[in-house]
């Protein structure tokens, strides 16, 4: 299982990545914070792809936790 720095690590990572990459962008990142909520419906994971160029568009995936 990951830590929670080791998600936050990768995840800031990734950003500052994209952000330069494709915006040209320089990212100031704040202080992680953890949102706790009870579970629901919508628990699980959800991958959403983002499409530019001559395709353009979106797509997401979901997969509940069962």
């Amino acid at each position: 299982m990951m830590e929670q720095q080791q998600v936050v690590d990768a995840v800031r990572s990734s950003m500052t990545d994209v952000f330069s990459t494709m915006l040209d962008l320089q990212v100031t990142m704040g202080e992680p914070r953890e949102e706790v909520n009870a579970p629901g419906p919508s628990d699980g994971i959800i991958a959403v792809i983002g499409l530019a160029g001559a395709w353009v568009g979106t797509a997401s995936l979901a997969c509940d936790t069962s």
